[in-house]
């Protein structure tokens, strides 16, 4: 049994957002694992025409640099915005409220901002 299934039979409410488990386990229907799910996080688009910069290892998730989109076009900025409607909607009862972002993680991009 997992801690929301556990929580949810002693009366709390659970809610999840973002990655909490690796791959899509727990927000299947039949996994009854939350009462309320919110957004996915996932992986950034990739750069146009390729990686950023040259690496020894050809992997495309080795690269960083400074890639031209926003922090809200980010999936983690939809989770988190997510996760503050949901505390600002103040809950009645016992909650339980599972956050799981996805940055940092490679490859490392970051805003131009």
């Amino acid at each position: 049994m997992s801690l929301p299934q556990h929580l949810r039979e002693h009366g709390y409410r659970t809610y999840m957002t973002g990655k909490i488990y690796h791959g899509g386990y727990g927000r299947r229907e039949r996994d009854n694992e939350w009462d309320v799910i919110g957004p996915r996080t996932q992986v950034l688009a990739k750069p146009q025409g390729g990686k950023l910069v040259n690496t020894p290892a050809a992997h495309p998730l080795v690269d960083w640099g400074v890639f031209p989109h926003r922090d809200e076009d980010k999936n983690d900025f939809k989770v988190a915005s997510w996760a503050v409607e949901q505390l600002d909607a103040k809950p009645q009862g016992p909650f339980m409220l599972s956050v799981g972002f996805f940055l940092p993680h490679v490859p490392c991009y970051t805003t131009a901002d």
